[in-house]
């Protein structure tokens, strides 16, 4: 029977359009995997600050951010006990990636009450800020809290490599069964 692709042959074949799918997705979106330089570590050769702060509303307060990072690699260290803001309840909008050199403004806290600190710790290194340290200028945007949007656009373009690879599968049964009745 020529024209027929055995079962295996047809997995590695879904496989390879699934991973190439989902390879141009991120390449669209522009979302990277991580390369093989990146560390993963809880260890960030540099350094932690806060950059400044913003007065807002409510008897509250926002705090800005920064690293720095004195290799060459992309530092990785994942939300947790390496990573992690105090108090707990503004926990979760800090970075994770660290790429190399000094960059300010990378994540805002969500509003702090005034009377209350907050600590930013990577490693063993913290960065604590309160309502009294130096205040942002009049011009300053504040950078989005967390990460942005990276998440959320990964995700999306899982469910629309997974959809291809399934409008994909339906496409190749039907000519393998078209194959078997010729």
């Amino acid at each position: 029977m020529r024209g027929v692709v055995s079962v295996g042959g047809r997995r590695r074949v879904r496989a390879t359009i699934g991973m190439v799918a989902a390879l141009a997705v991120g390449f669209v979106l522009g979302v990277a995997p991580a390369t093989p330089a990146a560390a993963t570590s809880h260890y960030l050769p540099g350094g932690i600050f806060v950059d400044c702060v913003v007065l807002t509303k409510g008897n509250t307060y926002r705090a800005v951010f920064g690293y720095y990072n004195n290799t060459p690699v992309t530092a990785t260290i994942p939300k947790g006990p390496f990573n992690y803001l105090w108090p707990r309840q503004a926990d979760g909008v800090q970075v994770t990636r660290f790429k190399p050199g000094r960059h300010h403004g990378v994540f805002a806290t969500p509003p702090i009450p005034r009377n209350k600190s907050v600590t930013w710790v990577v490693g063993i290194f913290p960065a604590t800020a309160t309502a009294k340290s130096p205040q942002c200028g009049p011009n300053v945007e504040l950078p989005a809290e967390g990460n942005g949007l990276a998440p959320l656009l990964v995700l999306a373009g899982g469910v629309v490599a997974a959809l291809i690879g399934l409008r994909l599968r339906r496409l190749l049964r039907r000519s393998y069964c078209a194959a078997c009745w010729r």
